[in-house]
């Protein structure tokens, strides 16, 4: 290969590479970055709310290694791709101000991911270096002239899978799966995007120009489709799949009472981390919180706690159950429950209805109406 010879492969040293693929190679580091550490996190917390209260105190040792190892790994997949944008940089045939350069950004990069790095915001100083890379222009890439082929395919983003099935681009269905994801989707989104037009093109038959027309139309159309199918689809997962755990569950009682015993596990688990404090007493039920963070809550927030302060209580008295009446047999414990400041226990929301409503369904809809809330409370 040519010393200034164009190269976008992920793993190289040689050649150089563009701003336009260089930001492709970061986000598939993303990606991959996404996939070691954001996803099995947001798992492990899921299965496990109460680990926030431990990240609070300091990063677990077994958290610590995860993020070395992500910025290990990608610092080692990023380090060619920064070679050959300082080469196209620079434009000249220095090899060992080039190697230089690029160790400081990997050393910087491994530094960010340990507890010193993060302590002292050297992540910072990785994404400011990064964008540096993208923004200057390349002294060999920029003098040569640009494809009429490469364009951001609005199409591939919005349609993705869609988009991938029409044009016979089957690698856009890897975004099914990065659905289950910390947010994978959206980066595959913008790789779809990026790279679409180089996917598709080599398929067909038609000229460059009609190609482009005719994404241009596919971007419209799946910019409205896309929406569309993917609700029309969800809705139908959701409800054929409700519909058979529920024959499961009616089949299998005990199934479903391990399911409900997880569930109340789950939220007794996620209540305790919103909460600094919850007392259980007789007479009353009270859970403390900084008012500071209250101020901050929107008024739906507010009463989102306070309805798991409700339940919380409820499971802790063994009152819990699934019935459509749970609330008409419960409002004497509604009323019993306050949410208090940590600052100075002032009552910062609790239950009120002036009578008892006749009906289940009238209570529902009067139900959010019984939550006062203290919007104004003091701070320290």
């Amino acid at each position: 290969m040519n010393y200034f010879e164009e190269n976008n492969k992920l793993l190289s040293l040689q050649g150089v590479i563009d701003r336009r693929n260089f930001i492709i190679i970061c986000l598939i580091v993303l990606l991959i970055e996404n996939l070691i550490y954001n996803t099995p996190l947001l798992y492990t917390l899921l299965k496990n709310p109460t680990l926030i209260n431990v990240f609070k105190v300091s990063t677990p040792f077994w958290l610590s290694v995860l993020i070395l190892a992500t910025g290990i790994i990608a610092g080692a997949l990023m380090f060619g791709a920064v070679v050959r944008r300082i080469r196209d940089i620079i434009g000249e045939r220095n090899d060992n101000k080039i190697f230089l350069i690029a160790s400081i950004f990997l050393v910087i990069k491994i530094i960010s991911a340990t507890p010193a790095g993060i302590r002292y915001s050297f992540g910072f100083l990785d994404i400011f270096i990064t964008t540096c890379l993208i923004f200057f222009k390349g002294k060999i890439t920029s003098s040569k002239p640009k494809s009429d082929l490469i364009k951001f395919n609005w199409g591939a983003f919005w349609g993705t899978w869609i988009w991938g099935l029409w044009n016979k681009v089957y690698i856009a269905l890897l975004v099914l799966p990065l659905l289950f994801t910390a947010g994978g989707w959206f980066i595959f989104m913008l790789i779809c995007g990026m790279k679409g037009n180089e996917w598709a093109y080599p398929k067909k038959t038609e000229s460059l120009e009609n190609f482009h027309n005719s994404q241009s139309i596919q971007a419209i159309l799946f910019a409205f489709l896309a929406p569309v199918i993917t609700v029309l689809c969800g809705g139908i997962i959701i409800l054929s799949s409700g519909k058979l755990f529920q024959k499961y569950m009616e089949q299998n009682p005990k199934t479903k009472y391990e399911m409900i015993q997880k569930l109340t596990s789950y939220q007794t688990k996620a209540t305790e981390t919103n909460f600094e404090k919850i007392e259980i007493k007789e007479d009353e039920y009270l859970f403390y919180i900084n008012p500071q963070a209250w101020i901050s809550m929107s008024d739906n927030v507010k009463r989102m706690f306070f309805n798991n302060a409700f339940n919380y209580t409820l499971i802790k008295s063994k009152k819990y159950d699934l019935s459509p009446d749970m609330l008409s047999k419960n409002l004497d414990t509604a009323h019993k429950i306050k949410i208090l400041s940590s600052y100075n226990n002032e009552v910062l929301a609790y239950f009120e209805l002036s009578q008892q409503p006749d009906k289940t369904q009238q209570i529902k809809q009067i139900w959010n109406s019984g939550i006062k809330l203290n919007k104004k409370p003091a701070t320290p």
